[in-house]
């Protein structure tokens, strides 16, 4: 290992540095497992960063093009000098780097946190005429890159099982929540959890139009934590935000999630149904679950599966909002059979939904590249 200034180099072009499956999981988890990490990110603060090498990457000035122009050579030519043992890229728009640095013998981990093809068919920048076949087009480029890439790690089944029939490296590698991030939170009076929490983008397929409009029939508080990206959604829930009924929490940090969720009796994923959502897996989900939160979900088939087999929480029909203010209000008006849903739900989590598992996985799939670079005590993770 001495000749590697890392055995494992992240490299995302897109993500923050400190994104939470990329830093906060992968990364430091992989640290604390004995191995050198460092990760190469856009505005990084580079140095040691809690035990992870940070790289900086400077924002290239003018987006898309910038990146591919500017960015992604220099990203090529630092992860060459790195010289690390395991090269882990998280973006696709990384693939062709990843390909020219495998030529000059890199073993590549390719990261695929979303099924590209079906986002790109809701991607508003691409002309809804071109999305299918932009989509086409990817799906294909993406299933001839993966065969030659060292090991494939797909953030949900679904993923894992479209890439398999073309790299037999491929680990499913869940972005289940860390164990011991949200527990604080199950230590809350019942009293304080009167609220309705959402937690992540407001875009309208994400049904925050829909959310906002079943408000205007329940009997609660909404606290609406996240980032707006569309100005016209934006002034339109504005327009509605009423003092002790729905606040705009903004953005909310990581280490400050604890103290939302102490608020929540119930956390809402109203997802519309895009074919990028369907079989997606949202971070937020099992977040809630993590903090003995019940859910009301989109009514999904694998949603409904989880969320109503396992009856941590209710769903309902995706985009009606009449359906959504009622199992919200039938959630508030029945605190303890939520709280029992809630309690279901963490312990959920904690025997298998959750990062300490799915770790596991990563682990195994680095063992499949490079056979020692995990300590042995640590293989049968």
């Amino acid at each position: 290992m001495s000749s590697h200034a890392s055995d494992v180099l992240h490299v995302t072009s897109v993500h923050p540095w400190d994104d939470n499956r990329i830093f906060h999981k992968q990364c430091r988890s992989l640290q604390a497992a004995g191995m050198s990490v460092a990760l190469m990110a856009v505005e990084a603060p580079g140095g040691l960063m809690q035990g992870v090498h940070t790289l900086r990457l400077k924002r290239a000035p003018a987006g898309r093009l910038g990146r591919i122009a500017v960015t992604l050579p220099k990203i090529l030519w630092k992860s060459l000098r790195v010289k690390a043992r395991i090269v882990h890229i998280h973006d696709p728009e990384l693939i062709p780097i990843a390909l020219a640095a495998k030529v000059w013998g890199c073993r590549i981990v390719y990261d695929v946190h979303e099924d590209y093809p079906l986002d790109i068919l809701c991607k508003p920048w691409i002309p809804r005429l071109l999305r299918r076949p932009v989509a086409a087009a990817f799906s294909i480029f993406e299933r001839l890159c993966v065969r030659a890439f060292d090991a494939v790690i797909a953030a949900t089944p679904a993923i894992g099982a479209r890439l398999a029939p073309y790299n037999s490296k491929t680990f499913v590698v869940a972005n289940y929540p860390r164990l011991d991030e949200l527990a604080v939170a199950l230590e809350t009076n019942a009293k304080e959890r009167a609220d309705i929490v959402y937690l992540g983008y407001l875009t309208e397929i994400r049904g925050i139009r829909v959310l906002v409009d079943a408000m205007s029939k329940v009997k609660g508080r909404l606290l609406l934590a996240g980032r707006f990206t569309d100005p016209a959604l934006e002034e339109y829930v504005r327009d509605r935000l009423a003092v002790g009924h729905i606040e705009f929490v903004g953005w909310v940090d990581r280490r400050d999630l604890t103290g939302l969720f102490r608020r929540a009796a119930v956390g809402v994923v109203p997802l519309l149904p895009v074919p990028s959502f369907v079989e997606s897996l949202p971070n937020k989900l099992f977040e809630y679950m993590a903090a003995g939160i019940p859910v009301v979900a989109s009514a999904f088939a694998g949603w409904k599966d989880l969320v109503e087999g396992l009856e941590v929480g209710w769903c309902v029909p995706p985009g009606d909002a009449d359906a959504l203010a009622e199992r919200l209000n039938y959630a508030l008006a029945n605190p303890n059979e939520a709280r029992a849903r809630g309690r279901r739900g963490r312990a959920a989590v904690e025997s298998r939904f959750n990062w300490e598992a799915a770790f596991g996985e990563l682990l195994r799939a680095y063992t499949r590249v490079v056979p020692d670079i995990v300590a042995p005590e640590r293989r049968e993770c």
